[in-house]
């Protein structure tokens, strides 16, 4: 992810489950989710992959929003905090 690239940390309304997502996947109360297995959802929200015509919204709750630097080097960590 790049400075600027924000998450949200949001519970899926009708299984009470935690899921970190990108921004683009939220609107209002609703994330669009993708139909796929779990390998693959993780490199989704790591390459921040657009919504497609496929996905199936639900309700949520964001309760976070913050720009992510996994898997940064301790410089670039310091940079991206920087953007925060």
């Amino acid at each position: 992810m790049f400075c600027g690239d924000v998450s949200h940390f949001v519970i899926f309304e009708s299984t009470n489950e935690l899921e970190v997502v990108p921004e683009m996947w939220v609107k209002k109360n609703t994330c669009l989710w993708p139909p796929y297995k779990r390998d693959e959802i993780v490199k989704a929200v790591i390459s921040q992959e657009p919504p497609g015509a496929l996905w199936v919204p639900y309700k949520v709750r964001t309760i976070l929003s913050k720009a992510l630097n996994a898997g940064k080097s301790g410089n670039e960590r310091t940079a991206i905090s920087e953007c925060e």
